[in-house]
């Protein structure tokens, strides 16, 4: 028994011989301290102090059962994002400042803080399904080649492989299906592209040949969105170089037209999307790049007046001659002369090849398009608008589009819809970063066919002028009779300028004789009557007009590399597609 203290308590000034007495001990006070009877009753004791048994209760309260008020201090990192715990991504100062100091204006800053977020959005994007698929692929594949191994080594008691053609047996000798799934693979993927039918794919798969139609259809999707991320792989390597679009209309030679008892005649029109490049820096975007006036009469009549007019009074043979750095198509070796005869030929058994490899071409894509209309072209063009890095592209610079008469036509009309009603359309704005060429391919196919079927009786007669031409010009000289008159244009200015203008002036990159010479067959189908091409040829000469009054650099590109602005790419990828798919595909 404790014992007891006989004194009086220092707060009720009693002796209570009862009771216990207790002393305030620094532990006590502290708690005496936080209570209020403390305040009210005794505010003098201290440590020592002696107190009878109720008092000490009274002032001394104890911290049993009682809840912390105070919340503990929670340190956050302030890098993370408080709401959905995404990792902030911010500036350092030194950063910050060159931002700051190397932007112009405020909109020049905006646009270079939103290609910083666009290049960290590529960082920081996340795994996609198709990623943890491979992930979960690739672990199976370990999974099985550790099962091998130890079977090899631990059970059978055989010695480690360090052969790599050994070492390549034994898994394929472990697994046959290594092999065999790949091969009946490969058959189903052949099958689907011939036109097997579904039935027909399934029913070699229960003979063992090949996978079922389900597995083809699944490696199909699979090929497609590996493919997606090449083209993606492709535009994002050549960001510092001179990107080229081609976009023309395919249709299937191969399908019936006759009709037949169950179903139609069906023509499948596909839209071909291809990507070309080369070693040439790319052409900045700027405001002021597409003429507010269109194609600009101003501009035309003041370039004929002041620099083609002269060269057309004289024949295109004639003029010719004046150019030292063009040779003359009688002089070229057998070679260069089959390539200036094929060159509307895609056949790829000729041995005369130009541009016919795909080593710096890409496939976007291949969809069901006719192609007969404005929005199927914008339809076309969002698919390449598409890809993040494409649109990353455009922001900074300019797409060349060489394109024949239709794809020049609606890539214009959307241009300048664009321009007009800007966030009013739906149009898509990367549309303002294209810039249509008239191509010359198709120049040089037109205005052929149009002189040749003008004057196809005379050509069984045309190998003779050239023996005879120097006798003719002296026997007429400058007579102004219909007859002589018509067919001196025609072997002397219209043939050879129809041969010359791709093969020799385009693909030479002569740049000045290829535009004026581009005049020149203006004339000559509006002649001709030709409605598209009299009108097309114009948009081409007015551009360079006016990129040459407000100096864009984009001429200084056309001078140095007129051949690359080609749609012979596409050209040549419609004839694989033709010689290699069949009527069922």
């Amino acid at each position: 028994m404790t014992k007891k203290l006989l004194d009086q308590c220092a707060a009720c000034n009693l002796e209570k011989p009862e009771e216990q007495y207790r002393y305030i001990s620094n532990y006590a006070l502290e708690k005496a301290l936080i209570g209020t009877a403390y305040k009210i009753c005794c505010p003098e004791i201290k440590v020592g102090t002696l107190l009878c048994n109720s008092c000490y209760c009274a002032i001394v309260e104890h911290n049993r059962n009682k809840k912390y008020k105070k919340k503990r201090k929670i340190e956050r990192d302030l890098a993370y994002q408080p709401n959905n715990k995404k990792k902030r991504i911010t500036l350092s100062l030194e950063e910050y400042q060159k931002f700051v100091e190397n932007s112009k204006s405020v909109e020049e800053l905006k646009i270079k803080i939103q290609e910083t977020k666009i290049q960290l959005e590529i960082v920081t994007k996340p795994i996609s399904a198709d990623n943890n698929t491979f992930v979960q692929f690739f672990n199976d594949k370990i999974q099985h080649l550790a099962t091998v191994l130890y079977n090899h080594q631990h059970r059978e008691g055989n010695k480690p492989v360090l052969d790599v053609d050994e070492f390549t047996d034994l898994i394929e000798s472990r697994d046959p299906n290594l092999c065999v799934s790949g091969t009946k693979n490969v058959i189903g993927l052949y099958m689907a592209g011939t036109g097997t039918s579904t039935v027909g794919i399934n029913t070699l798969s229960n003979m063992g040949l090949s996978a079922i139609y389900q597995t083809v259809y699944n490696n199909k999707k699979q090929i497609a969105n590996v493919y997606e991320q090449t083209i993606q792989e492709y535009i994002s390597d050549n960001q510092q170089k001179l990107l080229i679009l081609n976009i023309d209309d395919y249709h299937d030679l191969h399908e019936s037209r006759i009709p037949s008892v169950t179903s139609i005649n069906r023509i499948s029109h596909m839209a071909t999307i291809l990507l070309n490049t080369n070693n040439i820096s790319p052409i900045p975007l700027s405001s002021a790049f597409h003429n507010p006036n269109g194609i600009d009469a101003n501009l035309l009549k003041q370039a004929l007046n002041l620099q083609y007019m002269t060269g057309f009074s004289i024949s295109y043979n004639t003029q010719k001659s004046n150019w030292s750095s063009i040779k003359d198509v009688t002089t070229l070796n057998e070679f260069d002369l089959v390539e200036t005869l094929v060159v509307h030929c895609y056949d790829a058994d000729l041995s005369e090849k130009h541009v016919r490899r795909f080593d710096t071409t890409k496939l976007v894509d291949f969809i069901p398009s006719d192609l007969k209309n404005m929005n199927d072209y914008i339809k076309a063009l969002t698919k390449a608008f598409s890809l993040f890095e494409m649109r990353l592209y455009l922001m900074n610079y300019i797409i060349p589009v060489p394109a024949d008469f239709p794809g020049q036509l609606y890539i214009r009309r959307a241009i300048v819809q664009k321009l007009k009603y800007g966030n009013q359309c739906s149009i898509p704005k990367e549309v303002l970063s294209l810039v249509p060429i008239l191509d010359p391919l198709h120049v040089s196919l037109n205005t052929r066919e149009s002189c040749f079927l003008t004057f196809h009786p005379f050509f069984n007669e045309l190998y003779k002028e050239s023996t005879i031409k120097s006798y003719i010009f002296a026997r007429f000289k400058h007579s102004k009779d219909l007859g002589y008159c018509t067919f001196v244009d025609l072997l002397d200015n219209l043939i050879p300028a129809t041969l010359d203008i791709y093969t020799i002036l385009f693909r030479g990159n002569n740049f000045n004789q290829y535009i004026e010479t581009i005049f020149r067959l203006w004339t000559v189908m509006k002649r001709f009557g030709r409605k598209n091409y009299d009108k097309i040829m114009l948009a081409l000469i007015s551009d360079v007009q006016y990129w040459t009054s407000i100096q864009h650099p984009i001429i200084n590109t056309l001078k140095n590399n007129l051949w690359m602005f080609d749609e012979y790419p596409v050209e040549n990828f419609h004839s694989l597609v033709r010689r290699y798919t069949s009527g069922k595909a």
